[in-house]
């Protein structure tokens, strides 16, 4: 570092002492407008010359690169940006303007001076003209320390806020939730390597342990760069301590994509240091902490305020004694840790030289823990929606109130609570006496009390197995019913049986199949059984094998499709009229998009086959409406109506051939045809001819399993063994599977 120096500046300009070589941008030379921003020429308060370009990524993000001349850039940008903004650049007497259609940058020539604008509302500006009656600068301008040889040790700009404003992020634990007058310093002290024979070696290592099976790696350690070392790009620690956690996450991240692509399956990077720009790989934790409740707060202010620009996990707590060994914690601190992990975005039992499994602690601890870890199961759909949310908008799972309500005043300082997404509130216990619970102006619901309330301030009891937890009404949550500890298969042969069966038809033919059911089999057994059998042996098949709920005749119906597990489900407005049925189905198919689903959908009247009623062509779809609804509503499929109906018919059905044919040229998605049960032979053939994708068969099934069932128990002698029954039905249920696949197969398609 070189000496102290004093700058002088005449005529109400500055002077001041600092250490090393101080320069500063002084006035405007040169500038040339470019397709996505300016380049400045600057001359700068030591008589020197830099470069200033100004970037325009998106609408309203811009990026500023300042460099002394002679002095190459580094390359160390963080963020990365699909696409650029076209921007303008104009000029006046008073300023230099670069815009986009919503960001606009002013540009004072002499003194230097940018100031920002948004929507046509000044934000903020270079804070020039802050200086004591001593004519010294309160703040550096905007400008860079060199050392001796030259090289870019420090940058510095200064930025007014207006005296409402609040500051948030940097993921400061043991200070102020708004960080508005603190220094903070940010080192970062984890490396990688910028060796590209380094980064293939290690590509090459994380793409084995992927194939080999590995679902997720933890990027960890690599920690405590010397600031003197040298980097094979030539950087020091100094110079570089804050990129190279990000190149380490960005490294392995990339190579484990790369094999989970071709695997068919995404990709989690788990990250325990970071900086700037690392929200793009890993999901960061919060690291071995103490699990103190006092501790517990600090981590919780920390990790949200870092989640303003990132996701982070709250895990891996442990105690020490008074001689600083890491000990177990007690059972309460233990408790509200598992609590406050489990209402995390990631989460695991994790601790430092000590044991964190549940049974290691008390019978009290370990009820607590099975309570807490039950809830998150129930909200796996809303977890899995939340985290598609921040994968899209970068809004953090886990997120500061402010966040949600930032015209509630009283939340800017409330770093203790937290919105885990949009639509639940969690209050962490972190205190020794009353819990006080902040809730922002709306309308909420306790979950363990089910009572509802008003917003503002509450004092909640404290319960050492509760967590509380308080539902935002009209936020669309919807929870998983109590999932099965077990599933034996032979409580459900019934069930297996008849799916087996039309899938050993389907594995015959070399065909896929769909297999379907309707939310009324609820009755008789759980949904989410019923899909979890589907979906195992649809996975076991040789042939695809598509899972699949219909008639979900309302919002509810579908979603709990949904969240029982079924990877498509249908949605029955048809009765509704049809802006509702509208409204209904595009409701449904932007719930589903969230977990990539397909959603078929009915318009026109399918009704009952013995209700002659029913077959009215005035109930049929009509084409010009069905152009709409599937523009309108997104739906993956369409069931019409065109003479057919649900059950058993009392006459012949005469299908609208025609219809179908003006729908299907009309439309793009697959069309289903219901209330397939019944229908000539030679009419089922014409609907193939004619585009139809999909036929639902199922009285006609019903009738065969009893048949089956009633052939199988009259023709043999079963010993009262109902397995061995089941099994004599097996070969006609297979064979009526087959003749409908082979009827609806004319062109003999196989696999």
């Amino acid at each position: 570092m070189g000496q102290a120096d004093t700058l002088t500046l005449e005529k109400g300009y500055c002077h001041f002492s600092t250490q090393g070589h101080k320069d500063f941008l002084n006035a405007i030379t040169a500038y040339e407008p470019e397709a996505h921003g300016v380049a400045f020429k600057v001359s700068t308060f030591r008589g020197n010359r830099a470069s200033v370009r100004i970037v325009f990524p998106e609408e309203t993000v811009f990026r500023f690169t300042m460099l002394p001349e002679g002095v190459a850039a580094c390359g160390n940008a963080v963020f990365s940006f699909p696409g650029k903004a076209q921007a303008q650049v104009l000029e006046d007497e008073s300023f230099i303007y670069a815009k986009t259609a919503r960001l606009e940058l002013r540009f004072r020539e002499l003194p230097w001076e940018m100031i920002v604008i948004l929507d046509g509302k000044e934000l903020t500006g270079e804070q020039i003209k802050d200086f004591n009656v001593d004519q010294r600068y309160k703040s550096l301008p905007c400008g860079f320390a060199l050392d001796d040889d030259g090289r870019v040790l420090h940058t510095y700009e200064t930025m007014y806020m207006h005296c409402d404003e609040s500051f948030y992020g940097f993921g400061e634990k043991f200070t102020d939730f708004n960080k508005r007058g603190q220094k903070i310093t940010v080192w970062q002290r984890d490396a990688a390597s910028t060796n590209p024979t380094l980064v293939d070696y290690m590509t090459q290592r994380v793409g084995t342990l992927m194939r080999m099976g590995v679902g997720v790696i933890k990027t960890d350690f690599s920690e405590e760069i010397p600031e003197d070392a040298v980097f094979y790009d030539g950087t020091t620690g100094a110079q570089s301590h804050n990129r190279y956690p990000l190149l380490y996450a960005k490294t392995i991240y990339e190579a484990s994509r790369a094999v989970k692509e071709t695997m068919g399956q995404k990709t989690l990077l788990w990250g325990r240091s970071g900086y700037l720009g690392s929200q793009n790989y890993p999901a960061n934790w919060a690291g071995d902490s103490s699990a103190s409740l006092n501790n517990l707060a600090s981590i919780l202010a920390g990790g949200l305020s870092i989640g303003i620009s990132g996701v982070f996990d709250i895990g891996g707590f442990y105690n020490c004694d008074y001689e600083g060994k890491r000990t177990v914690p007690e059972d309460e601190e233990y408790i509200r840790s598992v609590q406050m992990g489990l209402m995390s975005p990631l989460s695991r039992s994790h601790g430092q030289a000590t044991p964190r499994e549940p049974w290691i602690f008390s019978e009290t601890a370990q009820a607590a823990f099975l309570k807490i870890n039950k809830l998150r199961y129930r909200l796996l759909p809303y977890l899995y929606s939340t985290a598609y949310e921040t994968h899209n908008r970068g809004i953090p799972m886990m997120r500061a109130l402010l966040l949600e309500f930032p015209q509630d005043r009283n939340v800017r300082t409330i770093g203790t609570e937290y919105m885990l997404g949009e639509a639940v509130l969690v209050a962490p216990v972190f205190d020794q006496q009353e819990h006080a619970v902040y809730l922002p102006k709306g309308s909420w619901i306790d979950l363990e009390r089910e009572a509802r309330l008003d917003g503002g301030w509450i004092v909640k009891e404290k319960r050492i197995d509760e967590i509380p937890l308080f539902l935002r009404e009209n936020r669309g949550l919807f929870r998983l019913a109590e999932a099965p500890m077990h599933i034996a298969d032979e409580n459900f042969r019934e069930i297996t049986f008849v799916i087996q069966c039309a899938i050993a038809a389907a594995e015959n033919e070399r065909v896929p199949i769909i297999i379907q059911f309707y939310p009324g089999l609820d009755k008789y057994i759980p949904l989410n059984i019923i899909s979890y059998i589907a979906k195992d042996l649809a996975r076991k098949a040789s042939v695809p094998v598509a899972v699949h709920l219909d008639h979900s005749a309302g919002y509810e119906i579908a979603m709990s499709g949904i969240r029982d597990g079924f990877p498509s489900v249908m949605v029955d407005g048809s009765s509704l009229p049809f802006e509702e049925n509208v409204s209904l189905t595009a409701q449904v198919v932007k719930a589903a998009s969230v977990f990539g689903m397909d959603i078929e959908a009915e318009l026109g009247h399918v009704g009952i086959g013995q209700n002659l009623e029913d077959m009215n062509s005035n109930l049929f779809t009509n084409v010009d409406q069905a152009v709409e609804f599937t523009q309108r509503t997104g739906c993956g499929s369409l069931a019409i109506a065109v003479g057919n109906a649900h059950g058993d018919y009392t006459r012949e059905p005469n299908l609208d051939f025609e219809r179908i044919k003006e729908i299907r040229k009309a439309v793009s998605v697959p069309l289903v045809l219901h209330g397939c049960s019944g229908i000539p032979d030679e009419q089922m053939r014409e609907t193939v001819n004619l585009g139809m994708s999909k036929f639902n068969i199922a009285t006609e099934y019903f009738a065969a399993t009893y048949s089956a069932f009633d052939g199988a128990i009259q023709g043999i002698d079963h010993n009262r063994n109902g397995l061995a029954m089941l099994f004599g039905a097996r070969k006609p249920m297979v064979d009526f599977v087959t003749e409908k696949i082979r009827l609806l197969n004319p062109n003999k398609f196989s696999l």
